[in-house]
């Protein structure tokens, strides 16, 4: 008898696994993972079939996978802070992507990564953010800035009157997201407590503060990292997305003659070359500097790789009052201040 035929055998249970398939791919009742596990050359002893890893699916199971992710009813993109990249990257970010967010020292890619959380908040999804550097405070602050019109500098020196109090209060007690800092958690504490809690998008800033010694940890670090955005897509959650801060390769600096860092590129990210070649989407911040090489608030954004899709950019202004960026438009000046 085929495998065709077979599968059409009404079963109710696997004698495997002791699921309800509906399935026989064997004639003695076996679903389709039972099935494979019995028959891989690996297993020794084919009277007790290995139990497939999650992550297997079936013709059947896959065919509904894609027909469960074409009919959702909400948007399954991420969207970006900035429209530009939206319009050009099909809405955004998808389910299960990963997605490095590179830059120099002092470029603003913190920034970012807490724009795109706020972004992804607000579009319904359910956010954590991971903190190598800073502590909860501190990005607190930043968090702050962004949601009111307090600039950040009042809020570091406390200038607080009680209206200014009322309005921070207000903004604390509708908080979008949670964080954990995790300066003393390895990569592998992270990806869990990821799993753990399926939530729509992590952001880790950043990938290179694990500790780590040469670039086999590094490469390590990542696959660690996409391995838990692949694994998140079980049952009814359709995948975590991550979003990882990375630092770029100052080496690159020596010998050149101008103060002025250049415009990166893939190359440009420190460590191994498995960062890139891991991610599904990387993106870049970079800030222009003025002749004594220090940033000023006109730059750009832009991805330089994603795997599923066409590529974007975005002209953007930091606006240090509020630790946020803006798209330009035609109605702003040629060239900012230098934001620090």
């Amino acid at each position: 008898m085929s495998i065709d035929a077979r599968r059409d055998a009404p079963i109710t249970v696997c004698p495997g696994c002791g699921n309800s398939s509906g399935e026989n791919y064997d004639g003695n009742g076996l679903c389709w993972e039972c099935f494979t596990a019995r028959t891989d050359p690996a297993v020794s002893n084919g009277s007790t079939p290995k139990a497939a890893k999650a992550g297997t699916y079936s013709p059947q199971e896959w065919a509904q996978a894609i027909r469960d992710g074409l009919q959702r009813d909400e948007d399954i993109a991420m969207p970006f802070p900035f429209d530009d990249l939206n319009r050009s990257m099909d809405g955004g970010l998808r389910f299960g992507e990963v997605c490095l967010v590179a830059g120099y020292t002092s470029m603003g890619k913190s920034v970012i990564v807490d724009q795109m959380a706020d972004s992804a908040a607000r579009a319904g999804r359910r956010v954590h953010l991971y903190m190598t550097e800073m502590t909860a405070y501190q990005r607190g602050l930043r968090l702050l800035a962004r949601r009111t019109n307090l600039s950040f500098g009042s809020l570091r020196r406390r200038y607080l009157t009680p209206e200014i109090w009322q309005q921070i209060n207000g903004e604390l007690d509708a908080l979008p997201y949670g964080c954990s800092v995790v300066a003393d958690w390895t990569v592998e504490d992270v990806c869990a407590h990821i799993l753990e809690n399926r939530w729509d998008v992590a952001f880790v800033d950043l990938i290179h503060g694990f500790h780590y010694q040469d670039e086999r940890d590094l490469s390590k670090t990542s696959s660690a990292m996409v391995r838990a955005a692949k694994a998140s897509s079980t049952g009814d959650h359709p995948g975590t997305t991550i979003v990882a801060a990375a630092h770029l390769n100052d080496g690159q600096m020596q010998g050149q003659r101008s103060p002025k860092r250049p415009k990166p590129g893939l190359h440009s990210i420190k460590g191994a070359s498995s960062l890139k070649q891991d991610a599904d989407v990387v993106m870049f911040v970079h800030l222009e500097d003025n002749e004594d090489g220090i940033p000023t608030a006109d730059g750009e954004v832009w991805a330089a790789k994603n795997r599923q899709g066409a590529l974007g950019s975005c002209k953007v202004r930091l606006d240090i009052r509020r630790m946020a960026f803006r798209a330009v438009t035609s109605e702003d000046g040629e060239h900012g201040k230098a934001p620090f």
